[in-house]
């Protein structure tokens, strides 16, 4: 009888062990490079931080952060931002020419707290060394203008690589995503800007990436996924940092108050474009509750587009699929987990 009952333990907890061996079994972490006009708007910064909660979580392996500034205090700026985080070990890297050539003051103060000095001069050099020297697929979120990566697609070999860019690209790109583009096709700022002309900066008043827009929807050669900026750039998001720490101490929250954002809170642009990515590499895009849809994306060197869905198209998209309110509290989750883990304060919503 006892012989028995030890049995029927063993033969429970097989079967228990069976049951649950599929949820212990994660996932690998997806590779990522994010590339990010740091400079232009706060919105980067929250969306460097929010995919630091998702390699907390151990869904995302980022390697590194390519800026769109050649502000050297801009790398110092992020390299502090990571290291809050608790991710020094990030590599950062700086463009040599056609970056933001200014420094904001959030890029001021963010960069006078700690962190390290170290960067990267040539974000083209930076992408391939990160790419020759990965053994798994990288997928590459941009935020910015794609001027960079058009660089890197046309780039030839070098002492990090024998390949030409687009070879590198195919063997080491998993997807591409683009935030960009607007769903009434109209002109839109990452394909072409015509605000205020950062000191007379390559990238703004020409063409240049409206053409970077032109051949990496038409050249890139793995697949491109865009997130249009209606998704992200209708709600805000944020709120909470000044409630919680009304003294300014955290490195993001002194940085809203100097952006303008402490009480009206961050456009989500940049944030959901990341959520975004995340859902979709991790394949829990019907958890996320965000849409795909295959089609073809069209740019035009104005800055202008148009979208065709087809059920054979060399592009996606992805989209909302809910209420607004229902991504801002996924985003000021994965902010407010940040926040209290860098200043172990309560989140006051």
């Amino acid at each position: 009888m006892k012989n028995n009952k030890i049995i029927i333990i063993i033969m429970f907890m097989i079967t228990l062990l069976l049951l649950i061996a599929p949820g212990m079994q994660a996932k690998a972490a997806e590779s990522f490079i994010i590339d990010t006009d740091f400079s232009s708007d706060l919105d980067d910064a929250l969306a460097v931080s929010l995919a630091m909660y998702y390699q907390d979580q151990g869904l995302i392996d980022v390697k590194g952060v390519a800026l769109e500034c050649t502000s050297i205090r801009g790398a110092w700026a992020m390299n502090a931002l990571l290291q809050a985080h608790g991710h020094s070990e990030i590599p950062v890297a700086v463009d040599s020419e056609w970056g933001i050539p200014i420094a904001s003051k959030y890029h001021f103060n963010m960069s006078n707290y700690r962190r390290n000095e170290d960067y990267y001069y040539g974000t083209v050099q930076f992408y391939r060394k990160l790419l020759s020297q990965s053994t798994t697929p990288i997928n590459i979120v941009t935020l910015g203008q794609v001027i960079t990566l058009r660089r890197l697609l046309e780039s030839g070999p070098d002492a990090y690589s024998p390949l030409t860019g687009a070879e590198l690209i195919q063997q080491k790109v998993n997807r591409l995503y683009v935030l960009g583009c607007k769903e009434s096709g109209k002109p839109e700022n990452n394909m072409f800007y015509v605000g205020e002309d950062y000191g007379n900066n390559k990238w703004y008043d020409t063409q240049a990436a409206g053409e970077a827009g032109v051949c990496i929807a038409k050249n890139w050669p793995t697949e491109v996924v865009f997130i249009t900026v209606e998704q992200g750039g209708v709600f805000n998001t944020g709120f909470f940092f000044k409630k919680s720490d009304p003294a300014g101490n955290d490195i993001l929250t002194r940085a809203m108050v100097d952006q303008g954002y402490a009480d009206s809170g961050c456009w989500s642009f940049d944030t959901f474009a990341v959520l975004a990515a995340i859902a979709d590499a991790t394949g829990e895009l019907n958890q996320y509750n965000i849409v795909s849809k295959q089609g073809v994306m069209s740019i035009n060197a104005n800055g202008s587009s148009s979208w065709i869905d087809s059920s054979v198209g060399r592009h996606r998209k992805l989209q909302k699929n809910i209420a607004d309110s229902y991504y801002a509290n996924l985003i000021d989750t994965g902010l407010a987990y940040e926040f209290q883990k860098r200043s172990g304060k309560q989140v006051v919503w």
